[in-house]
């Protein structure tokens, strides 16, 4: 996966997935891994963010890598009026090897991408995706059941604006036998894109309430 952008839960396979499982078992035994010495990662977070924005801290920390943070939008340029295209030239121009991109308008995390010369992480584009949230929550589900393939998946409450969720349907659509439970008001409800996006790949139905 060496220098790929990881804007959309679809830039990942299943066989990417199994592969990081297992390193997340090597991570998790260790407290600290040196495979990072010589890394540096920027993040950016232009939405306010506290998990998402320390979970890639230490992350990167456990593997032996170094961080920039690029400090609140309120004490950027950004607030003197330098466009989003020059903030991630000047950031690229650092030469990171990874940036690490939130942003609360769906497409930033691809226009960061196109732009910079470095591999772009996508933190957090608006309603659109979060692709490593989505990874978190397959782990989980691996760790809990030894299998995602075949499992019965109900996803509950505001599914219209969850990037998580999105995100999550994609990465649930790449593996054999899933079924997916929409549980929501109609008014919040899976955007239709998002079933658009995994039908023929996993049976999805939509239900109101819990019960």
């Amino acid at each position: 996966m060496k220098g790929r952008d990881i804007i959309s839960a679809f830039d990942f396979t299943r066989e990417d997935f199994m592969h990081l499982f297992n390193d997340a078992k090597i991570c998790e035994r260790k407290k600290t891994l040196r495979i990072a010495e010589d890394k540096m990662a920027i993040t950016v977070f232009l939405e306010p963010s506290t998990r998402t924005r320390l979970s890639f801290t230490a992350a990167m920390l456990k593997i032996g890598g170094k961080v920039m943070d690029f400090g609140s939008i309120e004490a950027s340029a950004l607030m003197k009026g330098e466009s989003f295209e020059d903030t991630i030239r000047m950031i690229d121009g650092y030469d990171p090897d990874v940036i690490i991109i939130r942003h609360k308008v769906e497409g930033s995390a691809k226009m960061a991408a196109d732009i910079a010369e470095h591999p772009v992480i996508n933190g957090g584009d608006g309603m659109h995706e979060h692709p490593t949230q989505a990874l978190t929550d397959l782990y989980t589900m691996y760790k809990t059941f030894g299998k995602i393939d075949g499992l019965r998946v109900g996803l509950l409450g505001d599914l219209k604006h969850g990037r998580t969720l999105s995100s999550l349907s994609y990465a649930l659509s790449m593996f054999n036998g899933v079924k997916l439970y929409c549980i929501a008001p109609p008014i919040l409800q899976m955007r239709p894109e998002v079933v658009e996006k995994v039908k023929g790949k996993m049976p999805c139905k939509f239900y109101n309430s819990l019960e």
